[in-house]
């Protein structure tokens, strides 16, 4: 199923999550949330979802370098 612009937005804006976005357009939810991305960019002001833990990059660096440092190479 194809979605329009229009449909895609009408949908986002409605749903409260982006697994509904999927279940409703037929796209994958890694498809959905990349095409609102894209939408964002382009200045098209739609909701984000709650749920999701914003990353602490900082401790994440550490635990990457802490697992590089005592690897293989």
């Amino acid at each position: 199923m194809k979605v329009s612009p229009k449909q895609f937005i009408e949908v986002w804006q409605r749903a409260k999550s982006v697994k509904e976005v999927s279940e409703k357009t037929g796209m994958k939810v890694s498809a959905a949330s990349a095409r609102a991305w894209h939408y964002r960019l382009k200045g098209v002001n739609l909701k984000r979802f709650r749920g999701r833990q914003k990353a602490d990059w900082a401790a994440l660096k550490i635990l990457a370098d802490s697992l590089v440092e005592g690897g293989e190479e």
